[in-house]
């Protein structure tokens, strides 16, 4: 996000971390390991490994606007970790700091019912409604690394707040916006 409304947002991923471990020493990148994100044995599945196939993916770099400016430039790792990490940050912008709504807690309840928390962070009541509810709760550390880890830039007036989330390595940096119209 700069000082002229130009924003971008955009998930850069090689899939599980270091990818396929391999790099490219003329090239200086790591190749990515997305192969893994296919279905190999029910043909029947969308993302079966067949010819001109696409792999499933989960990244949603996110621009939200207000009164048709940009406002937040968002997004995080996680695979199907994603989604939901996002929307925990947004509804809780409402009400926080974006530091704060960052920082804050996390919990994803994956397809198969498996809750995964952040355990000592959330409150024993939740913890046990879901077990009474019939979930199976996975306790993560606090600031779990597989809690993915949003980046941020939001606008507020005439400034640019960038938020690095503390679950794994990251900094916010940059300069100060001057007011723009559009």
């Amino acid at each position: 996000m700069d000082a002229h409304g130009n924003v971008v947002a955009l998930t850069q991923s090689i899939e599980n971390v270091y990818g396929s471990c391999a790099a490219s020493p003329e090239l200086g990148f790591l190749y990515n390991n997305y192969m893994n994100a296919f279905e190999s044995e029910d043909v029947s599945h969308p993302y079966y490994l067949r010819p001109n196939a696409v792999p499933w993916a989960s990244v949603a770099p996110s621009i939200v606007f207000r009164s048709k400016e940009p406002w937040l430039a968002i997004g995080s790792p996680g695979s199907e970790r994603i989604p939901p990490t996002i929307l925990q940050v947004l509804l809780r912008l409402r009400r926080a700091t974006p530091m704060s709504a960052v920082d804050a807690p996390r919990i994803h309840c994956s397809i198969d019912g498996v809750v995964s928390v952040e355990a000592s962070r959330i409150a024993t009541d939740v913890l046990q409604a879901l077990a009474d509810a019939g979930f199976e709760i996975n306790q993560r550390e606090p600031y779990s690394f597989y809690m993915g880890c949003v980046q941020l830039v939001m606008r507020d007036g005439d400034r640019l707040i960038g938020v690095a989330d503390p679950r794994r390595d990251g900094a916010a940096a940059g300069p100060i916006a001057a007011p723009h119209s559009t």
